[in-house]
């Protein structure tokens, strides 16, 4: 699924800001492409779920494979889980748009309690549509509980769940836990929830699946543990997954995370903007990855975090050699990035986490845009290692990427330093003797 483009190899487009780079349509139209659609009556056989009705029973008279059709009003957590049968087709009656009431829209409030509104791990291919899941939680819920839980791992029961058209939101802890490999989210909304939007992670690697054009907003209400683990989403332990078309904006903390384990990743047409921290951090993972045409701006004006650097892309103690990757590398390429703080940097294990994190390897950053906005020195490029020539010959490479400054005497890049951001910075004359951004790199 990842596609390694390198030296110059580059996909059509023209995104209004700079062609060539970034969404293929400009950031806009992945804005755009995220708004929940309407969810209304399915055809064929069904049956009907209305506000008061005992929700469970419902399930069990809709049987495995069966459609329920849920009218627009508000159901009530009475402290149990929602759990669906295998095969069962969902439609929660919903209006289009990012607002939603239970006037026009059936809406589960899950009353403060503590089990999820929906949980199954054992249901394989269900899929739920529509409606709004909000208020779930108290000051006991667990440190990582979801409004909807679905947590069986790697397992072959409960994959393939799909959870379109959907708003999650005002949840105490997380939002939504899709843990089942193959488990897809669409066109879902998830904004204010207590800590994060999306949060997946299991002991057992998960296997396929996606989050594609989904706005991730305002995660984090809580602000807790604001410069580690808590924002907009963090998966860990997944392979062959795709993030893609998604606008991630105004999180408390990071954007888009993925940490521990995982490999094979697509991450893909996706805007990036204004969240608190990092705009995409990859850390303590492998290879067959790649990072491609999305758009990156304003991430990272929350400041407090000296140990990370505030970058619009980290990538930290990753070994692209790794894993079971479908290519031995992790590919940083045709992304746009602006703002005015660090672009992309690099961390080596030393400088960030001892114990046993791996050196970082084989990452290679090419063909990029890179607009600094202020006179601010940035740093682009790589620390926490020993020496320069550690991380260089560790095959990790800044490629043909263009860089455009406020003022181009500045030195911008850096590639050493034993605490990350800090060390001896490079001029553009000096980062291209290096043997950086040969050979078609550019600075104006």
């Amino acid at each position: 699924m990842s596609l390694r483009l390198r030296h110059g190899g580059r996909d059509a487009g023209n995104p209004p800001v700079v062609p060539g780079f970034g969404p293929t349509n400009g950031p806009q139209s992945v804005r755009d492409g995220t708004i929940p659609h309407a969810v209304t009556i399915p055809t064929g056989t069904f049956t009907t779920v209305n506000p008061g009705d005992n929700v469970a029973t419902k399930i069990t008279a809709a049987g495995v494979n069966g459609k329920l059709w849920f009218t627009k009003g508000t159901y009530t957590s009475t402290g149990a889980s929602y759990a669906p049968l295998s095969g069962q087709q969902w439609y929660l009656e919903s209006a289009a748009g990012y607002t939603r009431s239970a006037t026009d829209s059936a809406v589960f409030n899950g009353n403060a309690q503590t089990p999820a509104i929906i949980q199954s791990g054992t249901a394989t291919g269900v899929q739920i549509r529509g409606g709004v899941f909000t208020n779930h939680g108290n000051a006991a819920s667990e440190a990582f509980r979801g409004a909807i839980q679905h947590t069986n791992g790697a397992a072959a029961a409960g994959a393939d769940w799909l959870f379109e058209d959907a708003i999650i939101h005002t949840n105490v802890v997380r939002g939504i836990v899709p843990n089942g490999p193959g488990d897809i989210l669409r066109r879902c909304y998830i904004h204010s929830n207590g800590r994060y939007g999306i949060g997946c992670g299991t002991t057992a690697a998960v296997s396929g699946g996606s989050t594609e054009y989904c706005r991730i907003t305002n995660n984090n209400t809580n602000q807790v543990d604001t410069t580690f683990d808590a924002g907009g989403t963090k998966w860990t332990n997944f392979h062959d997954y795709a993030v893609q078309y998604c606008w991630f904006d105004n999180n408390y903390g990071s954007g888009c995370w993925f940490d521990g384990s995982n490999y094979n990743i697509l991450i893909q047409e996706n805007v990036m903007d204004t969240n608190r921290h990092w705009g995409l951090f990859y850390e303590i993972s492998g290879g067959g990855t790649t990072i491609k045409r999305n758009y990156f701006n304003g991430n990272g004006f929350g400041g407090g975090n000296s140990i990370f650097n505030e970058p619009q892309i980290l990538i930290s103690t990753c070994d692209g050699q790794s894993l079971a990757g479908s290519f031995p590398s992790i590919e940083v390429q045709q992304n746009q990035l602006i703002g005015s703080t660090m672009a992309i940097y690099l961390i080596d294990t030393a400088g960030h986490i001892t114990g046993g994190y791996p050196a970082t390897r084989s990452v290679h950053v090419h063909d990029n845009d890179v607009r600094f906005t202020t006179t601010t020195v940035n740093r682009v490029g790589a620390g926490g290692n020993t020496t320069s020539d550690q991380i260089f010959s560790r095959d990790n490479t800044f490629e043909d990427n263009h860089y455009h400054s406020l003022d181009t005497s500045l030195a911008y890049w850096n590639w050493t330093g034993t605490t990350p951001g800090i060390g001896a910075t490079k001029n553009w004359t000096e980062w291209k003797a290096y043997g950086h951004d040969q050979p078609g790199g550019t600075l104006d």
